[in-house]
């Protein structure tokens, strides 16, 4: 279960950011320490037996299939659950993640199958941790099973109560902080978040995790600087871990450092070539200094990699774009079209590809693109002035003049 982004990027040309790296926000990446739990991947943990043998860990097999339906491999996800399944046949969120594969590939009945093993898998969990508490009610742990399996659910109010009760059993625990503080930023709450990282840090000043979360709900206000500063503080304490790098990248970029945001992401590289962020950030980077066939070269490697994002097809096209390649721009603005099933990049590759298709000539293409941008984004006067501009080509004056007015109003109103 993931609340909408309300904070998506409507612009073609995105950032890409990985999850929070603790126990309550998502799969965890880290390859030095322990890894740490995402919702729902601590209800297996109890039930396996001490000298059980090793298997691959949960956050990385359900990290793997969430990489592979987000590039609409559905079939290798489906193998991949089904592993993750047979290994962890408690995990609410494995029987989640296929029931989201089983609705795009059109299998209703299996989805709905799955759905309802997880909310059942969820119910036992809360009523076994209900049951803990009031046999013992300081039993921190099972607060927090139970904030996480009320959380995946859709609980969010009786998820943030366990925390503060956690919190309040045993204030001298940095984890109930960082359950607490990763539930904030879910809510958008990032000050709140901040608060709690800074406890956790006071009772554990060497814990990364702490610095990295903190620095991207930094990054999530716009103090880039303060992020940066946690970000260094975590390569310090984590230096062979590319997630650090990768996020004080990002920070360097979006303050505007692009040279050292390009050292960050190559660094990220370095250490993990599998890194996908990194390369499709370097890129983005490296097209912003101008480097259209360094950005061609990282998106495409981007591309290859599992886990990619409609948005690395997204910004290759529109690097094709600036290098004057309208055929190739508008193939890869298609494709990122096609594999963007959350939408959150619909607006800006529609736009790019309308620019791609006027370049080369297809003004009533590049009409009909801006128009589905329109109604994607229909208070942003991008696409309306750039509609004005295709319509005057194609002669349609009265219609160009509604759309420069329209265009005019929205950026009065931006302006308020």
């Amino acid at each position: 279960m993931e609340k909408p982004d309300r904070k998506a990027v409507t612009g073609s040309l995105v950032l890409l950011m990985v999850a929070l790296q603790s126990v309550g926000c998502g799969p965890n990446r880290q390859t030095e320490q322990a890894p740490a739990k995402s919702p729902g991947a601590g209800f297996q943990a109890t039930d396996a037996a001490p000298d059980a043998p090793a298997a691959a860990p949960f956050y990385l097999l359900i990290e793997r299939a969430r990489a592979q339906f987000n590039g609409m491999y559905l079939e290798p996800a489906l193998r991949t659950l089904g592993e993750v399944i047979r290994l962890h046949p408690n995990e609410p969120s494995a029987y989640s993640l296929r029931a989201s594969v089983l609705e795009t590939l059109e299998d209703a009945a299996g989805a709905a199958k799955d759905r309802q093993t997880a909310k059942e898998i969820l119910q036992r969990v809360i009523v076994q941790q209900s049951v803990e508490i009031d046999a013992n009610p300081g039993r921190v742990q099972a607060y927090l099973l139970r904030a996480q399996a009320l959380l995946e659910r859709g609980d969010w109010k009786g998820a943030l109560r366990d925390y503060d009760r956690a919190v309040a059993v045993q204030p001298g625990s940095s984890v109930v902080y960082l359950h607490r503080a990763d539930f904030h930023c879910l809510e958008f709450r990032e000050r709140q978040a901040i608060e709690d990282y800074t406890r956790a840090l006071i009772l554990d000043a060497a814990n990364a995790t702490a610095r990295n979360n903190r620095g991207l709900a930094r990054f999530a206000l716009k103090e880039y600087a303060e992020a940066i500063e946690d970000y260094s503080a975590a390569v310090a304490l984590e230096p062979k871990q590319p997630r650090n790098y990768d996020n004080r990248g990002a920070a360097w970029y979006r303050w505007g450092k692009r040279k050292e945001a390009i050292s960050d992401f190559s660094k990220a590289i370095a250490l993990d070539p599998l890194y996908v962020t990194a390369w499709h950030n370097r890129a983005l980077a490296r097209l912003e200094e101008g480097d259209v066939d360094g950005a061609i070269a990282d998106a495409t490697s981007a591309i290859r990699l599992p886990g990619h994002s409609a948005a690395s097809f997204n910004l290759r096209g529109y690097a094709y774009f600036k290098k004057g390649d309208n055929t190739s721009a508008i193939r890869d603005h298609t494709i990122a079209l096609e594999r963007d099933r959350p939408k959150k990049i619909r607006y800006g590759a529609l736009v790019d590809r309308a620019d791609a298709r006027a370049a080369g000539g297809d003004i009533q293409g590049a009409v009909e693109d801006y128009t589905e941008a329109i109604k994607e984004q229909g208070r942003l006067p991008e696409a309306y002035q750039k509609r004005a501009q295709a319509y005057r080509r194609l002669g349609m004056e009265k219609e160009a003049l509604g759309d420069e007015r329209m265009g005019r109003d929205l950026e009065g109103s931006e302006g308020r």
